[in-house]
């Protein structure tokens, strides 16, 4: 609900001016600027009484809703730094790190939570949560910058739009792809740490998730050349 609200927000014309959104039109062009914001608003309340009233403990309904709070605190900071004049924005990846990492950082918090682990196996999973979230930012700028609008789910790339830099800005589809495998190796190697600390029955299967996160769109449709006309 918190990412969802997040980019009904994040379209609006005050922040990315987004018309689509997954290939269908962002919620202010179906129903106007003003249910946007209402509806951004409505969910991220939503997401905490769903903990007020599904945690198993107080004590657990009480760390859930802190770190909601801390990661939604983050991607705010994120958000903000993403409207910054070029000459005062900072570097991409630290855009990055709170306006993307900080949900998935959150997620994996929430079930080190739900399993009770230690500190330290907590921090590993806030880890391996924030370097995901580096690695889905880091595809979808792949898909944004060399994929057509049918892989976008929207006409054109928001970024180039609106001239803000990527962490993918100015480098080649291969370059792209090594700074991919980059972002995939750190993912990998956190991941592998945790399987030390849990078994494979009770950490689940890996494989299939690190495969969906690290494999980019094929190589030959993600070229300039191959961006659709929209409409």
């Amino acid at each position: 609900m918190v990412h969802c609200a997040s980019l009904v927000h994040d379209d609006l014309p005050a922040l990315d001016n987004d018309d689509m959104r997954r290939g269908k039109p962002s919620l202010h062009k179906a129903f106007g600027e003003a249910a946007a914001v209402l509806v951004g608003d409505l969910l991220i309340p939503w997401a905490f009484r769903l903990i007020t009233t599904s945690a198993p403990s107080e004590l657990i309904k009480l760390k859930l809703a802190d770190s909601l709070a801390s990661g939604w605190q983050k991607v705010c900071y994120g958000q903000y730094l993403d409207t910054l004049p070029p000459n005062d924005r900072p570097d991409p990846l630290t855009i990055n790190r709170y306006k993307t990492a900080a949900l998935f950082e959150c997620a994996a918090n929430f079930a080190a939570i739900a399993l009770e682990t230690n500190e330290p196996t907590g921090k590993l999973f806030s880890n391996f949560g924030s370097e995901v979230g580096m690695l889905f930012q880091a595809l979808d700028d792949f898909t944004d910058l060399f994929g057509s609008d049918v892989q976008r789910g929207r006409c054109g790339s928001s970024d180039d739009r609106n001239a803000k830099k990527t962490c993918l800005t100015g480098r080649t589809v291969e370059e792209s792809q090594d700074l991919l495998s980059a972002h995939r190796m750190r993912v990998h190697d956190l991941l592998r740490e945790l399987e030390t600390n849990f078994s494979t029955k009770k950490f689940g299967n890996t494989a299939g998730l690190l495969g969906t996160l690290t494999t980019p769109p094929n190589h030959p449709r993600l070229t300039h050349t191959s961006r659709g006309a929209c409409g």
